[in-house]
């Protein structure tokens, strides 16, 4: 059995790199995937302003882009955003996704709209999450999976794919990792390449740069 240390290490870090919360960086300003909800939109002091709805997520027939969702809650506590709108919608989904409230997350727009979103019920995090937390357990397995049937574990230099898959801790998901690095052509660069880098007969560009994270990939494996 993992001690405890090691558990919460694999499940900080798969939580960290599967993650399905990013960053994206538009023409003027960044816009932010907000949770489950299926929505991206950029923050103002106490708006989220809608700039997609994902194609057969919670938001999709409820909202469209240029909505100006200004509160969120859940039941008859519904208020509007006073600090952070991100914050404080991720406080609302959090309690919108136990058991309690059935996965029903209630929205305010600028106008006085509201719409009822339905969330997936995952139940509450423990005191210890992500550590011995069944939610914790049930993110990382719906993150990872979505990242398999999406056919790219192995995208991206810096492989944030193969390094999630490996921190979930799954033999499942360990072997997928195996059997993608043993096709990978990052995996085996040829050694008269390396030798004619290491001589300077060759401009080395980018190659540490890459060759830094192909090897923590590899010696995470």
């Amino acid at each position: 059995m993992r001690d405890f240390l090691t558990d919460t290490m694999i499940r900080a870090g798969a939580l960290v790199c599967l993650s399905v919360a990013s960053l994206a960086r538009g023409a003027d300003e960044p816009t932010y995937q907000l949770g489950p909800t299926g929505l991206v939109g950029t923050l103002s002091k106490n708006t989220i302003s809608v700039t997609q709805v994902a194609p057969g997520s919670p938001a999709e027939g409820n909202l469209k882009q240029g909505d100006q969702v200004i509160g969120a809650g859940v039941g008859a506590a519904v208020a509007s955003f006073t600090g952070n709108p991100r914050e404080e919608l991720a406080e609302a989904i959090n309690l919108a996704e136990t058991e309690k409230h059935a996965g029903r997350l209630t929205l305010m727009l600028h106008g006085g709209r509201r719409v009822e979103l339905q969330l997936t019920i995952l139940g509450a995090y423990s005191g210890t999450a992500p550590y011995n937390c069944p939610k914790s357990d049930t993110i990382i397995e719906r993150a990872a999976e979505h990242l398999v049937k999406s056919g790219k574990i192995d995208s991206g230099a810096c492989h944030p794919g193969l390094l999630g898959l490996m921190a979930t801790g799954e033999k499942k998901y360990i072997d997928m990792v195996a059997k993608a690095i043993q096709q990978a052509q990052w995996a085996k660069p040829n050694p008269d390449d390396v030798e004619a880098l290491l001589r300077g007969e060759k401009d080395m560009g980018y190659v540490g740069w890459y060759w830094g994270y192909n090897l923590i990939t590899l010696c995470e494996y």
